[in-house]
């Protein structure tokens, strides 16, 4: 940790993830793997003002104990600045988020302030987490899942899949996208999670929120599509006239043969020999009008 002695008066404290006692009106601070700057000056009324990089073109907003207070579009470099005045003077939850093109929310920043009377405080170098998606809730094991999201333009973006049981390394484009497209073959059945985070020359981020896929056996897509098929050969099967429509002429029909014997195979819609209530109810069910 390193900081520069200057003549003041005023302190900044920051506790919880990030916790350094500022005696100076500069100085900077490294918690776990992400590095911001903490300046402070005399001001005639307290402000504190928020600066750092995320997606480029992305919504950015403020958080103070859980509520926003400020939101601005970042730069097409992924800049942002974001500031609260006439806050009074005490300690304060703060938190810093993206939100995509796509309408992702990012990881979120966050941190606590402690700012005296008199002072504006500079909070800066702040990089924002990537955002995270897949294009699938479900995937059958051995077909390829997406995931994506934006960052810092040309940045590099490690996701994590399972915790660490698989890391992938990609890099962001210019404009902040990034994908991967995870071949889940390998992967076990069940449900999967995927975070990222992203590193640039002078600084790595906290964590995208997680993003959760189950990958499921391909025995269970099949099952679905015959049972659609199934749906599809009854409901055909109950438009006795073949005029394509279930409606009153189907149900007569139905009606002529209940709890008759020798029912047609061709009436009998759930096959038991009998017309009964069940076959009224299967017609019902694909009755078009």
């Amino acid at each position: 940790m390193l900081f520069r002695k200057k003549s003041a008066i005023y302190s900044v404290v920051l506790v919880g993830l990030f916790f350094l006692t500022i005696s100076s009106v500069d100085a900077q601070t490294v918690v776990e793997q992400e590095t911001i700057t903490v300046t402070a000056r005399v001001a005639p009324e307290n402000t504190i003002i928020f600066s750092g990089d995320a997606c480029p073109s992305c919504q950015v907003f403020l958080l103070m104990s859980g509520s926003i207070e400020d939101s601005s579009t970042s730069l097409g470099d992924g800049s942002f600045q974001l500031s609260i005045e006439d806050i009074p003077a005490g300690t304060y939850q703060f938190g810093v988020y993206a939100v995509d093109l796509n309408s992702v929310q990012s990881g979120t920043s966050s941190f606590s302030v402690t700012i005296s009377q008199g002072v504006i405080v500079f909070v800066s170098d702040i990089l924002v987490p990537p955002t995270l998606q897949s294009d699938h809730s479900s995937i059958v094991q051995g077909e390829t899942i997406t995931l994506s999201g934006y960052t810092v333009p040309s940045g590099s973006v490690t996701i994590d899949v399972d915790s660490g049981d698989l890391v992938i390394q990609v890099n962001a484009a210019s404009d902040g996208e990034f994908y991967y497209q995870l071949d889940t073959t390998n992967l076990q059945i069940g449900t999967h999670s995927a975070e990222a985070f992203v590193k640039t020359a002078t600084d790595t981020s906290g964590n995208s929120r997680i993003v959760e896929f189950e990958v499921i056996e391909e025995e269970e897509e099949e099952d679905e599509e015959e049972d659609e098929e199934d749906e599809e050969d009854t409901c055909d099967q109950a438009d006795y006239n073949d005029n394509n429509k279930v409606n009153i002429v189907d149900f007569s029909i139905l009606v002529y043969w209940y709890e008759k014997n020798n029912v047609p195979s061709s009436i009998d819609l759930n096959e038991d020999d009998d017309v009964d209530i069940t076959d009224f109810s299967i017609l019902i069910y694909c009755w078009t009008g």
